[in-house]
């Protein structure tokens, strides 16, 4: 899963920053990882099953990482009922140590680019001023 604006950090303490909410007939158990750019991931151990949380702190992350990825992995090991409720059945997600990151308004981009055209357009006036002379 993605945060978008959001990302999970470290509490800078023992509290617990993730939860993992796991339903279904049998309590399995499941992999986390977590990861700032979707590629490298860090393991941050295992839930088994039910209601679990994490402490990212324990793993030596701390307020200053933040992850915008987590993924969740079904302990193959693990005792399942086969059919169709086979392996975790995660309900949700709690990311409960988070910072906001500022996302810039549309009108933000369009200044951007006005910016960026006046200052094009005053540049080459500079530079054929300077052809003229």
């Amino acid at each position: 899963m993605r945060f978008d604006d959001n990302k999970l950090t470290g509490s800078g303490n023992s509290a617990l920053d993730l939860w993992v909410f796991e339903v279904g007939p049998l309590v399995e158990a499941t992999f986390v990882d977590i990861s700032k750019d979707g590629v490298t991931w860090s393991s941050v151990g295992k839930v088994a099953g039910s209601t679990a949380g994490i402490d990212i702190d324990a793993f030596g992350f701390g307020p200053a990482d933040q992850f915008a990825f987590i993924r969740l992995t079904d302990d193959p090991n693990a005792e399942s009922i086969p059919g169709p409720s086979e392996g975790s059945d995660i309900d949700a997600v709690g990311a409960i140590s988070t910072v906001l990151t500022p996302v810039p308004e549309p009108g933000t981009f369009l200044l951007v680019g006005i910016g960026l055209a006046v200052l094009a357009v005053w540049g080459r006036r500079k530079t054929n001023n300077r052809e003229e002379d």
